[in-house]
Parts: structure tokens; sequence; C-alpha cells
């Protein structure tokens, strides 16, 4: 870089002037009808910056100031000249600039051999091909990567992580003002059809519907083909036009048509994965109490408690339950003074969980900080699974609880472990797929429900605590 002893001070006869390091910043390649946009990087105060723009030796336009910008009317190849002038010192930096009539972005991991037999022809057709990465949540701050996608006019998702892609590339268009709808998007995958339809089904309101389409693995290569060649890919034979409708779906899969007419209604695909996944969990907490012979507080508390964990996280969850413990034993210790009636009793365990709550949070911010997501509480629907905690509290440790007796931590044990078989289930994105993607699923877990309830043989744990007795029984049988 060029530096004098004072900024504003003529150099003297014997000033050296090195080589100023010094580069463009902005991309070099671009879509035809893009703005050029380009910038010295660690200009001198004082230098003169003159830029010359020209493609086969002829002189396009030249701009004296330190940001060029130039909108180019035809594709190829382009050279920048910029030349950095102070006092007597001056450098030239060359730039080539390409401009492209097409792009085609490539989102995932995809093996650049198999796209080496095409870049020949993707370079005389004058289309640039970009590859990204799948999507995370630091892309909104990189703007070579958000540059990409917002001159791809064709892109080309090749990934099962299809949710995080379309999850990224809505909030680019939120942040970055990317309008999505005018681009067409070519999924190639081996999900399911009709999970695929039903996870992207949530994000259709930043996309056109009729510019959506779908592919297998083993066609990839015929749409890189045809995109090489400048081909109708929306003719070809091996995409699918996506589409939200029910009708797509055979009338015999009764629920899969449910479950799409609801999409198509605007209702939420997550919430309906919720509530699949939840019939599965039903069923582990029926075979753990009626086969395996868990005591498990009610039907109902594991699966509050599950829920619980999932919504607010484990930490949390743990940070209240231990609130909802101290007001439990506090409204223990108070109606052995004064007799209450059960509502009056559940209102009072409520109010002072709330009052545990709001001293320990108070008192405990700062250490609770880096193990606790505070932002939950910004969600004011963050109540209700704060009230289930409570509920369970008050079926664990309820007035006739002894911390003294070895049966009842027991109990507590094997509640915790299906607690925890429950939040599994319903935390499982693979379940929760495969729920999505065929529905009729939980026809067969009602039928399983039911055999559950017919059970009426000896449960596991009763097999080992009746073996004494049936070992016994069997000798006695034998003499």
């Amino acid at each position: 870089m060029l530096t004098f002893a004072q900024e504003n001070d003529a150099p003297t006869d014997d000033v050296v002037c090195p080589e100023q390091t010094i580069t463009l910043v902005g991309t070099k390649k671009y879509l035809i009808g893009e703005m050029l946009d380009l910038v010295p990087s660690q200009v001198v105060s004082g230098t003169l910056v003159q830029h010359s723009f020209s493609q086969n030796d002829t002189l396009l336009t030249t701009v004296t100031a330190e940001k060029f910008t130039y909108l180019p009317k035809t594709s190829g190849t382009y050279t920048l000249q910029t030349i950095l002038s102070l006092w007597s010192c001056k450098q030239v930096i060359d730039t080539s600039i390409y401009v492209y009539d097409d792009v085609v972005t490539i989102i995932g991991q995809v093996d650049e051999k198999l796209l080496e037999p095409y870049s020949k022809i993707f370079t005389q057709q004058s289309i640039l091909v970009n590859t990204v990465p799948v999507l995370h949540d630091e892309w909104e701050q990189n703007l070579d990567l958000r540059h990409k996608i917002q001159q791809g006019k064709n892109i080309i998702i090749s990934s099962n992580t299809i949710d995080k892609i379309f999850e990224g590339l809505t909030r680019l268009s939120e942040s970055s003002a990317i309008d999505l709808k005018q681009k067409n998007i070519t999924i190639v995958n081996t999900m399911n059809r009709n999970l695929t339809k039903r996870i992207i089904s949530k994000y259709m309101k930043y996309f056109d519907s009729n510019r959506i389409y779908t592919t297998d693995k083993q066609n990839f290569l015929n749409l890189i083909a045809s995109l090489a060649n400048k081909e109708d890919i929306t003719k070809s034979e091996y995409l699918t036009l996506f589409s939200l409708s029910e009708q797509k779906t055979p009338s015999y899969l009764f629920l899969s048509r449910m479950v799409d007419r609801l999409i198509t209604h605007g209702f939420p695909i997550d919430l309906i994965g919720l509530l699949l996944t939840i019939s599965l969990a039903v069923l582990a907490v029926s075979l753990f109490r009626q086969v395996i012979g868990f005591d498990i507080f009610g039907s109902y508390t594991p699966l509050m408690a599950g829920l619980s964990v999932y919504f607010l996280g484990l930490w949390l969850s743990l940070v209240l339950f231990c609130f909802a413990f101290v007001a439990t034993i506090l409204v223990r210790m108070f109606i052995k003074k004064i007799y209450l009636l059960y509502s009056a009793k559940i209102s009072l365990l409520i109010s002072l969980y709330f009052i545990s709550i709001f001293i320990g949070l108070s008192y405990l911010h700062s250490f609770l900080l880096n193990v606790v997501d505070f932002d939950l509480f910004s969600n004011i629907f963050v109540i209700f699974p704060m009230l289930l905690i409570i509920l369970v509290s008050e079926k664990l440790f309820y007035e006739w609880f002894k911390v003294t007796s070895k049966w009842r931590w027991i109990s507590i044990v094997e509640f915790g472990i299906v607690s925890y078989v429950v939040y599994s289930i319903i935390h499982a994105v693979v379940i929760k797929n495969f729920m999505l993607s065929y529905p009729e699923i939980i026809v067969a877990v009602v039928l399983l429900i039911v055999l559950v309830g017919r059970f009426s043989w000896l449960q596991l744990l009763e097999y080992f605590r009746f073996y004494p007795l049936l070992k016994k029984h069997n000798q006695d049988e034998e003499e």
C-alpha cells in the first residue's frame, strides 16, 4: 500500500512507490442484464482512480471514480482496467469480467466429476454453473453465496435435506428481497414424493408452484444435459410438476388425501406430523404400562412430560421441573397445617409455581444463560408446556409421596424412561417423515392399541416379581 509520512504532504524526490496490494471488491461473474458493481479495496486517500471497460480491445466506457458500475448489453468476456494514480505513483490492475446468458445454481453435494463432461458445452452456450453447499444459518451474511442464489434462473436442489434448504431460501428471500417466484426449482432426491410435497408445502407462499419440479436421482445427468443444451426442461418426461392438490393422491389412500387437503387449506404440516407421531408415542406408553408393567402415574403423564421437553428443551424443562417440585413441597407443608379442597390446592400450587419461577429466574438468570434459551419466553404460548410441567409434578409428588420410599423412586425412574421414549418418538425427524409419507400407518397403530388393551397375561415385570412363586409352584406340580 502507498504510505507517506503525512497523507497531505507531496512526495519528495527519493520517495519509493511500492506496488499496492489492491483487489476489486465484487463478483467477477455476472448474468446478462445484471449491473456490474466493483470498487477497489484499501485505496489511499487522495488516489485518483480511473476505470476503462473494454471487450475484444474495443473501449466501451471510461469512468473516473472509485466505484465502477456498468450494465453490459451482451454476454462474453470483458476487461476492466483500473489505474491508480497518486502524484508520481501509478499502478494498473487488469481484471477479467465474465457475463453469461444464463445461470444454473446447484444446491447440495454434487460430484464435480459428473459435471466435467458438460463444462465445455456450458461455456459454449454462455451458461454459468454455480455450485452451493447445503444451506446454513450464516448464509444471509455470505454475500457471494447470496449472489449465486440471486443469479440462478434455474435452481437444482440435489439433496435429501430439502426442509433445511427451503427454510434457508425463504430466509434469503426475506433478508435480501430475492424473488423466488421467478425461478425454476427442480428437486432431485430419493425421498418419497408425497413427503417431498408435504415438506415444501409450508414454504409455498415464497414460490410459484408452477415452477417447481421433482425428479429422481437417476435423471440428474439428463437434467444437466438438457440445461447445457438450452432445452425446455418443463417439457421433459422425467420431470413431474409439483402439486399440492389431493386429487393427485390415489383415492384408496384416504388419510393421505385428507392430509393433502389440510395442507392445501394452509394447515401447518409440522402440526400434522406432530399429531401423527403422538399416536405412536401413545402406543409406546400403552406397551410400557400394560405389557411391561411400568408405573407411569397415569396414561397422559408421560405424554405431557415428553411434550414439555419437546417444546421447551431439556434444560429449561429440568429447571422448571425443579421449580415445580419446590412449589409442590411448599403446598404439602401448607395443607398439613390448613386443610384445603382439591381445587383450591391446585390453584395454590400453580400460583406458588409461578412465584418460584419469578424468583428463581431473576436470581439465576446469569447462571442459566448458557444452558437455557430464554428466547422461548418471547412466545406467549410457552405458558401451555409450562403448565404441563406443574401438572406432571403434582402427579409425581402427591401428598402421600414419601422421600424415603424406595418403590416410589423406582416408579419415578420408570416414569422418566417412558417419558424419554415419548420425547424421542415425537422428536425423531425420521419417524415424523415416515408418518407424513404414509399417514395410513395410524390405522395399524389404532389396531395395536386395541390389542394392547385386550392384553390379560402377566406383565413382563410380574414374571420377575413372581418368579420364586412360579418356580415353587412348578416344583410342587412335579412332586
